[in-house]
């Protein structure tokens, strides 16, 4: 198996990434020098790491827990000295990257907690905390105030310069795309948080230093807070609290570490990780800025809301100058080769049983409406024994079950055609008979072979993939159908995607009952309904038979020796591919280069480079050719976070052609493969 080599991947900061680190040092508690010394090290290796943002836990330069030592003139100056300590070892260093490091900060008669926001040896802004708590075992009230007790914008003089002090503080790196903010601890816990202030402002990273001790269930919560909280500013959020060296005279610290982007969770360091694990002292990972930007500009109230908050906080912005966003090529992140099913077993099956009470409501609401203007309690549907027309009559008879109607007024039509397989007319025979619907067989094959000959097309046909002989038999599949009735279609969201489908056939139907479904996500549905047994044994012994045919359109004659001659995959592309490209073009609205070296990434090992580009090449030109059909497709309800219907998510107009600029980036591509390939070795 050839694999795309390391040195061919571009930049991170190339594909729209920026690396981040959460760090999790030793502490000394109260002792300001040996923790400079702990920060410098992490700093180093985050560095060495490519890292461009690294945050340390709130306090970090003198402990969380050292209580009423912080309200010391000596602790006070001890943090100050350290942190010019740990600025003139980091410009000695020339590291291109920025610090986050928490300190106790006076300003007048007051003391205020603290971010350091340090680039380049030099502070350019301290960020203050806002909501101090002040309950349980938090009595931060006894020591700092608020910032809103800062006078608007505040500065503090720091080694002779007037340094920015607040929690109004955007951080602008030009050459990385990069803004970012911070709050500390408790400012996430609250309703409203400084952090999705900023966000509304600009901010595409919040940073949170935290000292979060841990009980029972806290971490859940956190996790909960840093996904769901955050999710909905379009944000990345990476949040570090104090680890299990800080003091444990009445609560513990796990050193729980999250990082999360648009509402996902993407990288953790879990509470009490040991010495020796993975994760023990810094987490890194990349955040994908181009998705965070893509989805602000895909969603329009995003922009509306930040009209209010721009309107009510104004924010002063410091330029930091890091340099782009990294010469690493090694992308420190998962990417799931089937975005639209979850990894995790449980979830899955969870996301399943959601997706088809969406649809199965859909399609009983639509029902009523057959009724209600019919009055008949009908319907017809064409079983091929195939994936998709299974998981549509399944849907049906749930429908059918939900509103107590009689299983016989579903109709199941199955019609063999030219390449029917004996195995799939077994299936289209034996699962309506299991459930209990009317079935009825009509052969298509004299059918088509009189209109073949009425428009004077040779018989038999020399052409085994002759389009004519493919498209009759598909068009007089639902001529049948709609001729009885009220026809239920199959087609799935990945074959309207790439327009694999017969105009006026399997593209139309008078509801579509698949419509949100992810070719990839078909067989888990109905893996789920086998699971199950909720039509009992026989009929989930016959789904999970189904699962292990062939996926084919059967529009094609048989082989000699009765195998199908026409394979899907073969034609079109291994569907897992398919689904990862349409996620990435359609929900993710990434440019051909991104996409192709993600899928690289997501198929090393299992899908050749040139596999890859030709199936993406191939993507494009149906997606682009094939509109028109998608302008005519049935109703069909949304079921995941996109979809293709031109009533809802998908507008366009059908007789655009590929952007010049998607060719060239694809030429682009094919020229790197070849010209590798051309080298010694070639891509291995």
């Amino acid at each position: 198996m050839k694999r795309l080599p390391q040195e061919l991947y571009p930049p991170i900061g190339d594909l729209g990434y920026v690396r981040v680190a959460a760090a999790v040092p030793t502490v000394h508690v109260g002792d300001v020098k040996k923790n400079v010394y702990e920060h410098e090290l992490l700093t180093v290796e985050a560095a060495r790491q490519g890292v461009k943002v690294i945050c340390f836990p709130e306090k970090s330069l003198t402990g969380y827990t050292i209580m009423d030592d912080v309200l010391k003139p000596r602790m006070q100056r001890d943090a100050i000295i350290g942190l010019n300590e740990f600025c003139r070892r980091l410009k000695e260093l020339d590291l291109s990257i920025i610090a986050l490091v928490g300190l106790p900060l006076r300003f007048g008669p007051d003391l205020y907690n603290v971010a350091a926001v340090i680039c380049n040896g030099e502070v350019i802004a301290f960020i203050a905390k806002t909501y101090l708590p002040n309950n349980g075992e938090f009595q931060e009230c006894r020591w700092y105030k608020s910032a809103f007790n800062l006078p608007l914008g505040a500065t503090v003089k720091f080694n002779g310069k007037d340094v920015p002090l607040g929690n109004d503080i955007l951080i602008d790196c030009p050459e990385s795309n990069l803004i970012f903010s911070a709050e500390i601890c408790q400012d996430l816990w609250v309703n409203v948080t400084p952090g999705q202030l900023a966000t509304a402002s600009g901010a595409q990273i919040i940073f949170n230093l935290s000292a979060s001790n841990d009980t029972a269930t806290k971490a859940d919560w956190r996790r909960g807070l840093v996904t769901s909280k955050m999710g909905d500013c379009y944000c990345g959020y990476v949040y570090v609290s104090c680890g299990q060296t800080e003091s444990s005279s009445s609560v513990a610290f796990g050193g729980h570490c999250l990082v999360s982007q648009c509402g996902n969770l993407i990288a953790e360091r879990k509470p009490f990780t040991k010495k020796g694990q993975a994760n023990f002292e810094l987490l890194v990972t990349d955040i994908d800025l181009m998705r965070i930007d893509n989805d602000r500009v895909r969603d329009g109230s995003y922009g509306q809301s930040t009209l209010y908050v721009r309107s009510i906080k104004t924010y002063r912005t410091i330029t930091a100058s890091i340099g782009d966003a990294g010469k690493f090529n090694d992308l420190r992140r998962q990417i799931n080769p089937m975005p639209f099913v979850p990894q995790d077993p449980a979830l899955l099956t969870q996301r399943c049983l959601e997706i088809l009470d969406i649809s199965v409501a859909g399609l009983v609401k639509r029902l009523q409406s057959v009724e209600a203007i019919t009055g008949k309690r009908e319907v017809t549907h064409g079983l091929s024994g195939g994936r998709d027309s299974i998981l549509a009559l399944l849907k049906i008879v749930m429908a059918f079950r939900e509103l107590e109607w009689d299983l016989k007024g579903i109709t199941v039509f199955t019609m063999p055609g030219f390449g029917t397989s004996v195995a799939t007319l077994k299936v289209s025979r034996d699962l309506p008979e299991a459930l209990g619907v009317t079935l009825k067989e009509v052969s298509i094959v004299k059918y088509a072979d009189d209109i073949l000959d009425g428009v004077g097309h040779e018989r038999p046909c020399q052409n085994p993939k002759c389009l004519k002989c493919q498209n009759i038999q598909a068009r007089l599949r639902t001529n049948i159908l709609m001729t009885e009735g009220f026809d239920v279609g199959t087609g799935n969201m990945s074959e309207a995607y790439h327009g694999y489908s017969t105009y006026g056939a399997d593209q139309l139907s008078m509801y579509n009952a698949n419509a949100g479904d992810p070719k990839t996500l078909v067989n888990f549905l109905i893996k789920t309904i086998a699971d199950s047994k909720i039509f009992g044994e026989v009929v989930s012994n016959i789904l999970y038979g189904a699962l292990e045919l062939v996926i084919s359109a059967e529009l094609i004659r048989l082989n000699a020796d009765g195998s199908v001659a026409q394979i899907t995959e073969q034609e079109i592309g291994p569907y897992n591919l398919l689904d990862y490209i349409m996620s990435d073009d359609l929900r993710n609205m990434f440019p051909p280069t991104k996409i192709f070296f993600l899928a690289c990434r997501a198929y090393d090992g299992v899908i050749e480079p040139m596999e890859i580009l030709k199936w993406l090449e191939s993507s494009y030109k149906r997606f682009y050719g094939n509109q028109f059909k998608r302008d005519a497709v049935a109703n069909g309800v949304k079921t995941g976070s996109v979809s293709v219907d031109p009533r809802g998510d998908m507008r366009r107009p059908s007789d655009m052609l590929i952007p010049t600029s998607i060719l060239e980036e694809l030429a682009n591509i094919r020229t790197l493969l070849n010209n590798n390939l051309h080298n010694e070795g070639g891509i291995h």
